[in-house]
C-alpha cells in the first residue's frame, strides 16, 4: 500500500497504487463515543448495495464484515483505557486470495501495545543478593484444540504423555481418549466457551474447499489455512502445531479435526508445502463427544459460502493452542 493520506474520520489511510485496496486506521480519545454506539453507527451505514455478512459485538471489541456490489470490507474496533482504536479495510472482490491477507492483518492487530517498563535508578549501595529463583519452564506448542463445552477441549490423542498440559495457558488434563486412540477430551481450567459450533452431517466431497484453523509458532499465532478434502483426508500446507486443528466447510460447519502431523515435517524455504494429512471426521467427533456427555448441534443447510475471514470471526475463539511444560 504505497499511497498514504489522512483518513477524513481521523487517522491514516493507506491505499494500493491502483486504489483497489484501502486501509483506514482510527484512534478515538476516551469519552468521545462508546463502543456500542460506534458499532450501531457502522451497522446503520446506508450505501446502495452494502450488505453486512457478519457482525459480532463483545465488551471490548467488535467486528463487522460485508460486501458491496464490487468489493468486500472488514471493520474491527477495540475499546480500552486509551479510548477506541481500530481499522477498516475495503478491497475489490476481483483480488484473488486477498481474504487470507485480511486474516493476517486481523491476527497481527494490536490496538494497545504494552509500553516498555521504566528503567530503575541505579542504587547507591550494592543490593543484597536475592535468593536464587528457578526460571519459569517454557511451554512448547504440541497441538491445537477445540472448545466443545464449558471446561472441555477436544484435541488429538497423544497429548496425555505431557506431564504438565496447558490449553491457552490454563491448566488442562486428559479425561478420556477414544477407542482408536485418535481423539482426547481435556478437562480445562480456561473460561472460553465453544461459540456457534455446528457439525456437518455429511462427509465433505472430494475436492471440497475447507478452512483449517490452528495455532503455530512460538508466539502462538492463530492461522486459517485453505484446504481441500480428498478421500477422508485433507490437503493443506499445515505448519507444526496444526495437529488437532479444526477443519470447517466454507459454510462454517465443523467437518473434522486434523490428525497427528509428523514431528519433523517437510519444509521448503521454511514453509510447509501442501501435503495430504489425516482427518478425524465429524461423525467420529460427534460419536466420541456424545459418549462423554457433550453434544454439538447439526449444521443447518446453507448455500452461502463464507470467506475465511468470516469463518475465523465466527468460530476462531473456540480454537485454542495446546502446549506442554516439561
Amino acid at each position: 500500500m504505497s499511497k498514504r493520506d489522512v483518513n477524513p474520520n481521523g487517522g491514516t489511510r493507506w491505499q494500493s497504487a491502483d486504489e483497489k485496496i484501502t486501509l483506514d486506521t482510527r484512534a478515538i480519545p476516551p469519552g468521545e463515543i462508546d463502543l456500542q454506539a460506534l458499532y450501531e453507527r457502522n451497522l446503520a451505514i446506508q450505501t446502495p448495495g452494502r450488505q453486512v455478512t457478519y457482525k459480532m459485538l463483545r465488551p471490548d471489541f467488535f467486528v463487522i464484515t460485508g460486501e458491496t456490489p464490487t468489493g468486500k470490507f472488514y471493520i474491527r474496533q477495540d475499546s480500552g483505557r486509551a479510548g477506541i482504536r481500530g481499522f477498516s479495510l475495503g478491497y475489490d472482490k476481483a483480488i484473488k486470495d486477498f481474504d487470507r491477507v485480511v486474516i493476517a492483518i486481523a491476527n497481527s492487530f494490536t490496538p494497545f501495545p504494552k509500553t516498555a517498563p521504566a528503567v530503575a535508578a541505579v542504587p547507591t549501595t550494592p543490593p543484597r543478593r536475592p535468593a536464587a529463583v528457578e526460571p519459569p519452564r517454557p511451554a512448547t506448542l504440541i497441538a491445537s484444540g477445540l472448545i466443545v463445552a464449558q471446561h472441555r477441549v477436544l484435541t488429538i490423542a497423544g497429548v496425555e504423555t505431557c506431564p504438565d498440559l496447558r490449553g491457552a495457558q490454563a491448566k488442562a488434563r486428559v479425561v478420556k481418549t477414544d477407542k482408536t486412540k485418535t481423539l482426547a477430551l481435556l478437562e480445562w481450567e480456561g473460561t472460553g466457551m465453544p461459540g456457534p459450533l455446528a457439525l456437518q452431517a455429511e462427509a465433505p466431497t472430494a475436492g471440497e474447499e475447507l478452512v483449517v484453523m490452528s495455532f503455530t509458532g512460538s508466539e502462538l499465532n492463530l492461522v486459517a489455512t485453505p484446504a481441500a478434502a480428498v478421500s477422508g483426508r485433507l490437503v493443506a500446507p499445515l505448519q507444526p502445531g496444526a495437529s488437532g486443528g479444526a477443519a470447517f466447510s466454507r459454510g462454517g460447519a465443523l467437518v473434522g479435526l486434523v490428525g497427528p502431523l509428523p514431528a519433523a515435517p517437510r519444509m521448503v524455504a521454511g514453509v510447509a508445502p501442501p501435503m495430504t494429512h489425516p482427518m478425524t471426521t465429524a461423525e467420529a467427533v460427534s460419536s466420541f463427544l456424545t459418549e462423554n456427555g457433550v453434544t454439538l448441534p447439526a449444521a443447518a443447510a446453507t448455500d452461502a459460502p463464507r470467506s475465511a475471514g468470516e469463518i475465523v470471526s465466527a468460530t476462531g475463539t473456540a480454537v485454542v493452542p495446546i502446549a506442554c511444560v516439561r
